[in-house]
C-alpha cells in the first residue's frame, strides 16, 4: 500500500575476503532478530586473498570515515576487530540512532551504534520523472506510474557496514489504496569478510504480493560463509520489504 514514508535497503560484489580475525568480527548468527536499515555506497573492488585483513581494515577505515566517525573511534573499532571482537553493528545490538537521508540517487538510513560503528542501508531512486516515465540517466532505477500503480524497475537495495556488504536488483509495484507487490529480484552480490568461502544459499522473491493483513511483499538474498578457522558456517540474510510505509530493507545480524 502507497505511502510517502521511504526507507532504506542493499546490493553486493561475490568476493570472499580471508583472514581469522576478520571471520571473528564479523560475529553471525543464523538465528539472530532481523534489524532495519538503510542504503550505502559500495565497497572498493579488491582481490580476495589469504591475509587480506588489513585491505578490509583499510575498507572498513573509509566507510566509518565517509559516516562520520572520529579517528580515535575509528582506531579503536579497527583494534577491536583486529582482536576478534564484534562490533555492535554486526552483533544484533540495537542502534543508539537512526537517519534517514535522501541523496540523489538513493535513500538512505543510518544506523549507529553505541561502540561508534555504523550500518547503512539504501535503496537506489528512479531517475527524474519526464511524462510518466523516468529516462535512463544516472540512475539505472527507472519509475513509471500507470493508472493507479507506481513502477519500479531494476532499482539496486543493499546493505554495507563495513565488513559485509550485500544486496541485489529489483522490481516492485506501489498501488494506491491496496496490496503491493514485488515481482522479480536479479543480480545478487556480496561480499563476506573474514570467509574462505561463501555459498549463496537463498535468492528470490520470498513473498510476491504484500498481505491483506499487512506483511509485507518480500525478496531475500541469503549467503552461507565459513569463516577461516572456524568448523561451523554462518548464514546471513538481506531482505528487501515492500508494503505499507514504502520499500525498505531488513537483515540479520
Amino acid at each position: 500500500m502507497k505511502n510517502n514514508q521511504k526507507r532504506g535497503t542493499t546490493m553486493i560484489r561475490k568476493t570472499v575476503k580471508c583472514s581469522v580475525a576478520l571471520a571473528a568480527a564479523l560475529g553471525l548468527a543464523a538465528s539472530a532478530a532481523p534489524a532495519v536499515a538503510a542504503p550505502a555506497s559500495v565497497p572498493a573492488e579488491a582481490t580476495p586473498a589469504a591475509g587480506s585483513a588489513a585491505a578490509m581494515a583499510q575498507d572498513a577505515r573509509t566507510f566509518l570515515a565517509e559516516y562520520g566517525v572520529d579517528q580515535p573511534t575509528i582506531d579503536a573499532l579497527i583494534a577491536s576487530f583486529e582482536a576478534g571482537q564484534t562490533w555492535d553493528s554486526l552483533s544484533g545490538a540495537e542502534p543508539v540512532s537512526t537517519e534517514a537521508i535522501s541523496e540523489a540517487g538513493a535513500d538512505k538510513t543510518v544506523a549507529r551504534y553505541a561502540d561508534g560503528s555504523v550500518a547503512v542501508t539504501s535503496i537506489q531512486k528512479p531517475a527524474a520523472v519526464q511524462g510518466g516515465v523516468a529516462p535512463q540517466g544516472v540512475s539505472d532505477c527507472k519509475y513509471a506510474r500507470i493508472g493507479a500503480e507506481e513502477h519500479y524497475d531494476d532499482c539496486l537495495v543493499d546493505f554495507w557496514a563495513g565488513l559485509i556488504y550485500m544486496g541485489f536488483r529489483a522490481d516492485y509495484i506501489a498501488r494506491d489504496n491496496t496490496t503491493d507487490s514485488i515481482t522479480a529480484a536479479y543480480s545478487p552480490d556480496y561480499i563476506m569478510g573474514g570467509a574462505t568461502s561463501a555459498d549463496e544459499t537463498y535468492f528470490g522473491v520470498s513473498r510476491p504480493d504484500e498481505t491483506v493483513s499487512g506483511a509485507p511483499a518480500t525478496a531475500r538474498l541469503s549467503v552461507q560463509a565459513f569463516p577461516a578457522g572456524v568448523p561451523i558456517p554462518f548464514q546471513f540474510w538481506v531482505q528487501l520489504n515492500v508494503g505499507y510505509g514504502g520499500a525498505y530493507m531488513t537483515y540479520s545480524s
